[in-house]
């Protein structure tokens, strides 16, 4: 009987104890990322349209807050078919073998205009650390998540070979609303 009784009275108090760091994780409602490089020159853009994120954000408690993202490469839209379908293929991103981007936070850290993520950003099985300043701008319910453009050597990721004609740098932007 004691046994029983010391047994109810712990899981009581576990169950009525509030947790030191109460956090809820947020659900994506839309996001945008978009890319830009130079092919012959001129400035070449495109979406991903499918991309997904658990989030955990807390601007009081960073280090308990993280960001991961994928984005599935089989939704790269430039505009031009033939060119998505090429993009898509073995001699780029290989979409079949590699289908999905992406990005995970390690650090998250407080600047003047923002925020400073360091995240392993892993493309096509390669992953390296980079760091993207964001800004978080709420609005009741709603967090909007924004990143400045960044830049990646595509490169560095077997992201295609070197060209004459097409720039290694890929600048990329992230846009995203979530509701908590």
């Amino acid at each position: 009987m004691i046994k029983c009784c010391v047994l109810t009275c712990t899981a009581l108090l576990l169950i009525s104890t509030p947790p030191l760091f109460a956090q809820k994780a947020l659900v994506l409602q839309s996001a945008k990322v978009e890319y830009k490089i130079k092919n012959a020159g001129i400035n070449t853009t495109g979406h991903f349209g499918k991309v997904a994120a658990d989030i955990i954000f807390d601007a009081n408690n960073l280090e308990k807050s993280k960001i991961s993202a994928t984005v599935q490469v089989g939704s790269l839209n430039s505009g031009i078919g033939l060119r998505d379908k090429h993009l898509k293929g073995e001699a780029y991103f290989n979409a079949e073998k590699y289908p999905a981007i992406s990005l995970i936070s390690t650090k998250i850290t407080k600047t003047d205009s923002g925020y400073l993520g360091t995240f392993n950003l892993n493309i096509k099985a390669v992953t390296q650390f980079i760091q993207l300043p964001f800004t978080v701008t709420q609005n009741g319910n709603i967090l909007d998540f924004q990143t400045n453009e960044f830049s990646i050597d595509r490169l560095t990721y077997g992201v295609g070979k070197s060209s004459i004609t097409l720039s290694n740098t890929v600048n990329i932007s992230i846009k995203a609303t979530f509701s908590m």
